[in-house]
């Protein structure tokens, strides 16, 4: 088994790309480079808000065989009161991280449901409980304070097949109207190790009857003590 990890910023990986949405009198608004991404699920207008974010997969070959992933993020806000977390893949490969908002995934294109919402076009399932179509759940809670790492484990495994050698989307949203402060560091959070990190376990196609074992980090793989581009 090999394992490769995406963070931006780290072994000159500069592939992933996140901001987040807001509705309501922002819902014009694009937040890239804000220093937080947010999620969060709210009756009333004005605070509900959901996150984008993609990973530069190139690196990793479609002959490989992807046994298991996990998407990790870092709380910069504390916690309120408890939430659950859907990842979904987004179905609009074509978003542009400089111009998506609530109402747009890029200038000129809305989504079919505004806040990316639409079962079936903009995201893979029902986003008000994720069931069917999240490929990943955790839960925030009252006791998160900043710096405390909330992982989605167990990430299905063809939905980061199906990317290899290509681009991952995902959007994270909140169940229905949770209200729970849900917020993260983006990627140009001073520390790179509070930056999202996507870890990806795989197995290396055989050569010669010899599975070739590796380790990748961002845009390089390590085999033996050898640093190599992939």
């Amino acid at each position: 088994m090999a394992t490769a990890t995406f963070q931006q910023g780290v072994s000159g990986y500069t592939g992933c790309l996140d901001t987040f949405l807001n509705d309501g009198t922002s819902a014009a608004v694009n937040f890239e480079n804000n220093g937080t991404i947010q999620a969060k699920s709210v009756a009333s207008a004005n605070f509900s808000r959901v996150i984008l974010i993609s990973f530069d997969l190139s690196s990793l070959s479609p002959t490989n065989t992807v046994t298991n992933a996990s998407l990790q993020l870092t709380c910069n806000a504390a916690g309120t009161v408890s939430g659950t977390m859907y990842l979904m893949r987004l179905l609009r490969p074509d978003w542009v991280v400089t111009q998506a908002t609530w109402n747009n995934y890029k200038t000129g294109s809305a989504w079919n449901t505004a806040g990316a919402r639409g079962n079936g076009t903009d995201i893979n399932g029902d986003w008000t409980d994720g069931v069917p179509g999240a490929v990943g759940v955790f839960s925030v809670s009252a006791t998160d304070v900043i710096g405390t790492k909330k992982t989605f484990a167990g990430i299905t495994q063809s939905t980061i097949q199906a990317a290899l050698g290509g681009t991952l989307h995902f959007a994270i949203h909140q169940a229905l109207n949770a209200n729970a402060n849900a917020g993260f560091y983006d990627t140009t959070a001073a520390s790179t190790s509070n930056r999202a990190l996507l870890t990806v376990n795989y197995d290396p196609p055989v050569v010669g009857g010899t599975a070739i074992s590796r380790r990748t980090t961002g845009l390089f793989t390590r085999i033996g003590s050898r640093q190599v581009n992939d």
